[in-house]
């Protein structure tokens, strides 16, 4: 293997009050280029994540990391896999130097000047982000929020039943490979729930349909289509108006974003594009934005700092979609929500500010119009993800956001689309990266689900004030959770939680009126 060194100075950030002026735990951004580091320390062990903001890729995990003293040493790895950069910091009160090692495999591509590349400047000086702005990690001041773990005698009662949260669980697949997303929907008209997963991300795959027998295993699955794609998701929408659930693929550039149409039966065909393949697509969404009675898709773009758009492409009839798509938004994003955030009847979207920076809701006009917008959470959170619900039971749409750095937030509407500032849900040395909500435990009050960089989800459920949540962990801590998708696919009467992950093997975890402990076989 080749290897180049160079230095480089990233500014730092914390995560706690107690940590601002000394310690690598933080959000460490490079001085003058659009370089995030995420670091989080438990004792002398160091994880997170390395991400190049404008080049639409996302963050890398850290690896082998641990801190001596003031010295931190870990790895990260390029998305193609042909580059693993070794990187070592000395910190010193408001500075740090890091130095790189790229290591290129045999026949592996040198990358450019960026993070994950092997050339570039070879020395920078690094600065404590809070020094001369507002600390990173500083949580807005919403009003307090009460989370806590449950304990083991603990039982969360619901539709007059003892529900035992996810003690039995099902591989979807016996590979870890980079999924994105999961989505569940009745595929071929059988009345029992199915499976679509959203594969590939930077490495190309094929997407998967996973038809259910009605017990909740999937002895039947085929590829979605034949193009193996950089895929992120995969929404479930009657397109076409035939009474069947159609497809919309978000792909990454240079991949053309797909619709696929229904047969029916559960077997799909390429309908349409939509929008440009060179967009650095993450996730589309899709709901009826201009009021003509046909699903439209908003298409999230990751473009970072440097700008770029997000679009909504309408639907021309038929599940037909072109090229012609209106730019509504210039906020580097990886999700977009629809969400009737001002009770008009009309669907507006929540654009989460990717990369740093001001999020904002914006508002349908009742034509498609989005150019008024009302901000919500810090003017420089990175926050990747926005789930809506109402959960205090005043029948307005809240916000519920991920922070890489800060942790989950609940934004509290106060009417006509404005927000309290976020309360933290959670933010103790996690890194949380999915997102989602749904009533868990039948009792009508919505609940919040958190996915992690190698850590178990945890389920929040929630006594109806929207305040007060038990925090239930499931599941294992491998891979990184990247999508949820919710249904009682096993026909118990319990919801049950699906969800993607990338360096692990997707998964369901079913919900019950009884614990049953144990796996199910993987599907093939």
């Amino acid at each position: 293997m080749r290897s180049v060194s160079w230095a480089a100075a990233i500014l730092m950030g914390c995560s706690a009050p107690s940590c601002v002026r000394a310690g690598p735990a933080g959000t460490w951004r490079a001085d003058g280029l659009p370089w995030t580091v995420e670091l989080v320390l438990d004792g002398m062990k160091l994880t997170g994540t390395v991400d190049q903001d404008a080049d639409g890729v996302d963050p890398a995990p850290i690896f082998d990391g641990r801190r001596d003293g003031q010295t931190v040493t870990f790895k990260a790895r390029s998305a193609d896999g042909d580059r693993t950069i070794t990187f070592t910091g000395t910190v010193t009160g408001d500075e740090i130097g890091f130095r790189r090692v790229v290591q290129i495999r045999e026949g592996g591509a040198p990358g450019g000047r960026g993070i994950f590349g092997g050339s570039g400047p070879q020395h920078f000086t690094a600065r404590r982000r809070g020094r001369t702005s507002q600390n990173p990690h500083q949580a807005p001041s919403g009003p307090p929020i009460s989370s806590r773990p449950a304990s083991t005698a603990e039982k969360l009662e619901g539709a007059g039943q003892v529900i035992h949260f996810a003690s039995r669980f099902l591989l979807l697949e016996e590979t870890s490979e980079e999924s994105a997303n999961v989505s569940i929907g009745d595929l071929n008209d059988d009345g029992h729930l199915d499976v679509v997963l959203a594969k590939g991300r930077h490495t190309p795959l094929v997407d998967r349909v996973l038809l259910n027998d009605g017990h909740g295993r999937f002895p039947t699955a085929h590829n979605l289509g034949e193009a193996s794609d950089r895929s992120y998701s995969a929404a479930l929408a009657d397109l076409d108006a035939d009474g069947d659930l159609d497809v919309v693929v978000g792909n990454d550039r240079p991949d053309p974003k797909l619709v696929y149409l229904n047969d029916g039966t559960g077997h799909f065909h390429v309908g349409s594009t939509f929008g440009r393949p060179e967009w650095p697509t993450r996730n589309a969404g899709v709901a009826d934005l201009n009021g003509d009675g046909l699903p439209d898709i908003i298409v999230a773009n990751r473009a970072g700092q440097s700008g770029g758009w997000n679009y909504v492409c309408l639907n021309r009839g038929e599940g037909k979609f072109d090229a012609e798509c209106i730019g509504v938004s210039q906020t580097p994003a990886t999700t977009i929500t629809p969400a009737d955030s001002d009770g008009d009847g009309f669907i507006d979207f929540v654009v989460p500010h990717r990369s740093g920076g001001q999020s904002y809701v914006h508002l349908n006009d009742g034509k498609g119009g989005f150019s008024k917008r009302m901000p919500f959470g810090l003017a420089d959170a990175a926050i990747r993800m926005v789930a809506t619900a109402d959960l205090n039971g005043d029948r307005l749409i809240d916000l519920v956001s991920i922070d890489e750095g800060r942790g989950t937030f609940v934004h509290f509407n106060q009417g006509n689309a404005t927000f309290q500032p976020g309360s933290r849900l959670s933010g103790n040395g996690t890194i949380p990266y999915a997102l989602a909500v749904s009533d868990l435990n039948l009792d009508r009050k919505m609940d919040i689900v958190v996915g992690n960089v190698r850590a178990q989800p945890t389920a929040y459920i929630n006594d109806g004030s929207g305040r007060n949540f038990v925090a239930v962990q499931f599941g294992d801590d491998k891979g990184t959770a990247y999508g949820f998708a919710f249904g009682d696919l096993d026909k118990d009467g319990f919801p049950d939680i699906a969800i993607a992950r990338s360096g692990a093997p997707n998964v369901v975890y079913f919900g019950g009126a009884k614990a049953e402990a144990g796996a199910l076989r993987a599907v093939k």
